[in-house]
């Protein structure tokens, strides 16, 4: 009875010393400032979609996946009041970027956007649009899905629709 009451005892003092983890919010993503976080972040991407697009692979040429020019424009653009009121912030771009044989006028808009569910993480989608016949601008996503601990990114994901 004494080593069990001990035991939990201690566990009590580590819970209100500050030792567990603190809780996430919207505003844990700006640490994707950081040069050594966002390399974490780039190699976890990296990873993925090697895994997804071997070596060769053509699908990948109609995605525009987040780099580091994009991503630190975005974080730049982010209005961190909103976005940590709101939980969402979305920025428009235009990257002119379109696939082989196709043209990105100004205006098809892109997009990116950040979406923070609390206690599960962070949504990132990329939206590209090119010029397609006989005149409309079509749409590409890449989705990311991550949850950040402390210093670490975690549960990593990427999904591509278009």
């Amino acid at each position: 009875m004494i080593k069990s009451s001990i035991i939990l005892f201690s566990f009590l003092i580590l819970m209100n010393t500050g030792l567990s983890q603190p809780a996430s919010s919207a505003l844990d993503f700006m640490q994707l400032n950081n040069k050594e976080f966002q390399n974490k972040f780039f190699i976890l991407l990296d990873s993925v979609r090697n895994f997804q697009h071997p070596p060769n692979d053509k699908e990948k040429e109609m995605m525009v996946d987040l780099n580091q020019k994009l991503l630190n424009q975005f974080l730049k653009d982010i209005d961190t009041k909103e976005f940590s009121k709101n939980n969402t912030f979305e920025k428009e771009y235009h990257f002119n970027i379109a696939p082989k044989n196709y043209s990105d006028p100004a205006d098809c808009k892109d997009k990116i956007s950040v979406q923070y569910f609390p206690g599960k993480g962070y949504r990132v989608v990329i939206f590209n649009t090119f010029l397609v016949e006989p005149n409309w601008c079509t749409e590409h996503t890449v989705v990311y899905g991550f949850e950040i601990k402390g210093n670490r990114i975690i549960n990593f994901g990427r999904n591509e629709a278009g």
